[in-house]
């Protein structure tokens, strides 16, 4: 295909002048950055910022030999693993306490604890719909094309990448990214469900349910990893009850749209396995990392994707159908969070890691071996939860890469320039600091909420998510 031009990453940022005081990255060669045309071939991947590169392994290390089939029921969101880490008593207290402060701040009006406020919360639900159930097999609503007396949906696996994205966008997705699975990426699927069914892959045409057991076919190797967006304004507030009631609601909709993909896969004749509950079947970070979604993050609980940073959910579906794998990606985002900390030091139960470097280290039982990673500390993070009411999110409303980012500095300048260096992330950080995320309250309170309340913004998106910066374009 002919480009009208094209851009080196030395004639990038020397356009932006920064090739002298001997910055080593101007003198790279690669990659090499086109027109618009690139972004028009039909044999490109789908759109990602121009700015990030797509690599064979993601950014962080992996060391497949030392990682685990990993039991869900460790993490600390599971009653009884939490419940053997801080013991019953500890539990018992915390959920006194989480009662006890409701009451106290719904009286004290406290901004983000209001009755409105908690009603808010209450009504999105958690996990799934009230009155929706997950499905691993898909029940049979949709006809199937045997049904309809059609022969099943045949394309390539970049055809069908192609129709499943613009598939998941209109039930509900921001993106969707694909991973095989085969001998080391298996592990990304949890041993056990958090109900204490093993997953297990044997070679059988279709996936079955059993009192003890998940049966996922060998050839159902293909595993879509897709998000739901959050309120950027909802979570900025964060910790309180608002910035909990989006997270919620993006929960609610990914089980949603989970469930018209597995529909749409069964109407075009392919299986879609998946989740029975939030948080289920595939490793969340782990897949999305894989499948070019986002770069792991010193958050360690969760990973950041280039466009939107932490503010979003992720579901997940493994099917039979044919697709073409999205690669890993490097924005520059897991080298910027080695120097900008500012997840960690706002962390109010101080359960993320401040180290500089990355480690094979892990805390406890719900930490995943074999990641070089930033590993956070889950029982202290989920102390926090209860004594605090609403949860948290503090942390993802603290990172930069979650700020909005509609003025062409972010998308031509600061992110370019952390994608290919990281000498200028420390001034990126102290300006982020001076512009974005207020510091929490001596009270543990949303600052956010109380110099503007979330109830007085006038005509809000639909949802609370401002989606402008992702507008309809032609494939």
């Amino acid at each position: 295909m002919f480009y009208h031009s094209t851009v080196s990453r030395r004639d990038f940022m020397k356009g932006i002048g920064l090739t002298s005081a001997g910055i080593g990255v101007a003198s790279a060669t690669a990659p090499i950055f086109h027109d618009l045309d690139e972004s028009m071939d039909g044999s490109s991947n789908f759109k990602k910022p121009w700015w990030v590169r797509e690599v064979a392994q993601p950014t962080a290390e992996v060391d497949w030999n030392s990682m685990t089939y990993f039991d869900s029921r460790q993490t600390m969101f599971n009653n009884d693993a939490f419940i053997k880490v801080i013991g019953l008593a500890k539990l018992q207290e915390i959920a006194k306490i989480n009662e006890d402060n409701t009451k106290k701040w719904i009286q004290e009006n406290k901004p983000g604890a209001t009755l409105r406020d908690v009603a808010l919360n209450n009504a999105t639900g958690f996990g799934f719909a009230y009155g929706l159930e997950g499905h691993f097999v898909a029940p049979e609503i949709a006809p199937s094309p045997d049904q309809l007396g059609a022969a099943r949906w045949e394309g390539t696996p970049e055809e069908n990448l192609r129709m499943l994205r613009v598939a998941a966008r209109f039930f509900g997705a921001k993106d969707i990214g694909v991973f095989e699975l085969d001998q080391n990426t298996r592990k990304t699927v949890y041993s056990y469900e958090s109900d204490g069914k093993a997953y297990t892959f044997e070679n059988v045409p279709t996936a079955y349910e059993t009192d003890t057991k998940r049966v996922i076919p060998e050839k159902t190797k293909y595993v879509v990893m897709f998000t739901i967006l959050e309120s950027e304004e909802m979570l900025k507030r964060a910790p309180d009850n608002i910035n909990s009631a989006t997270t919620t609601l993006a929960y609610n909709q990914g089980a949603l749209t989970g469930n018209r993909l597995q529909q749409f896969l069964r109407g075009i004749g392919y299986q879609g396995l998946a989740e029975m509950m939030s948080n289920a079947i595939v490793q969340v970070a782990g897949g999305n990392v894989l499948s070019g979604l986002t770069e792991m993050g010193r958050m360690g609980i969760t990973s950041l994707n280039p466009d939107y940073g932490p503010m979003m959910r992720t579901y997940k579906i493994i099917t039979d159908l044919p697709l073409q794998p999205t690669s890993p990606i490097d924005a520059g985002m897991f080298r910027f969070c080695k120097t900008c900390m500012l997840c960690g030091h706002s962390c109010p139960s101080n359960a993320i890691s401040l180290e500089t470097e990355p480690s094979y280290k892990t805390l406890g039982p719900w930490n995943k071996p074999g990641i070089k990673n930033y590993y956070y500390d889950g029982a202290k993070c989920l102390v926090y939860w209860f004594e605090g009411v609403f949860g948290c999110g503090t942390c993802r409303a603290a990172c930069p890469f979650g700020q909005k980012s509609k003025a062409s500095i972010h998308d031509w300048i600061v992110k370019p320039v952390a994608a290919y260096t990281p000498v200028f992330n420390s001034f990126f950080t102290n300006m982020d600091t001076a512009f974005g995320y207020e510091p929490r309250d001596p009270d543990g309170f949303s600052p956010r909420e109380k110099l503007h309340s979330w109830w007085d913004i006038e005509n809000a998106p639909v949802y609370g998510i401002d989606t402008t910066r992702y507008t309809l374009k032609l494939q």
